[in-house]
C-alpha cells in the first residue's frame, strides 16, 4: 500500500487517490539491502522440504543484521502429507511480469543472454511456486510500458 505511484500506469492525480496497491520487486540477486528505520521490507523466504523428510517439528534461526545481530526463531512443522507437483496444482498463480522491467532492474541489455538468464531465475522461482501462466503485453504501450513484448511490423 502506498500513497504515491511515481510514474505508474494510468491516471494518478494524488488528490483523487489517497492510496493504492503496488507490487514489490522480487530481486533474486539481493543478499543484503539497506532499509530505512521505521519502514518495512517484505522478504520472500523459500524452504524446500524433500518428499522423504519425516514428519515433525524442525527448529532453526534467522539472523537479521542491523548494526547488531537479531536472532529470530524459526519453526517449520512438516506434516505427513505430500503436495502434488506444482504443474498438477488446481489453483492459478499469476504474478504479472514484464521482461523489460527485469532488464531495467538489473541494468541488462534487453533480450541479451544475461537478460534471458535473469528472466530464467525469476520464472523458475515462480514455476516452483505454482505459476503456470505468463501474461504477455501485446498492446502498443499499455500502462506506459516500453518496449512491448510484441511490436507491430
Amino acid at each position: 500500500m502506498t500513497d504515491e505511484f511515481r510514474n505508474g500506469c494510468g491516471y494518478r492525480k494524488p488528490a483523487d487517490f489517497d492510496s493504492s496497491l503496488v507490487a514489490d520487486i522480487i530481486n533474486t540477486d539481493i543478499t543484503t539491502t539497506a532499509i530505512q528505520k521505521n519502514t518495512t521490507q517484505p522478504v520472500w523466504l523459500t524452504i524446500r522440504i524433500p518428499e522423504t523428510q519425516p514428519a515433525g517439528e524442525y527448529r532453526g534461526r534467522l539472523i537479521v543484521k542491523a548494526g547488531k545481530d537479531y536472532e529470530l526463531a524459526l519453526v517449520v512443522t512438516v506434516v505427513n502429507r505430500t503436495l502434488p507437483a506444482p504443474k498438477d496444482w488446481k489453483f492459478q498463480l499469476d504474478y504479472w511480469q514484464h521482461p523489460a522491467a527485469i532488464a531495467r532492474v538489473h541494468g541488462l541489455k534487453l533480450w541479451s543472454q544475461a537478460h534471458f538468464d535473469a528472466m530464467r531465475r525469476y520464472y523458475t522461482m515462480l514455476a516452483r511456486a505454482g505459476q503456470k501462466i505468463i501474461t504477455a503485453g501485446i498492446v502498443d504501450e499499455p500502462w506506459g510500458i516500453k518496449p512491448m513484448m510484441i511490436t507491430p511490423a
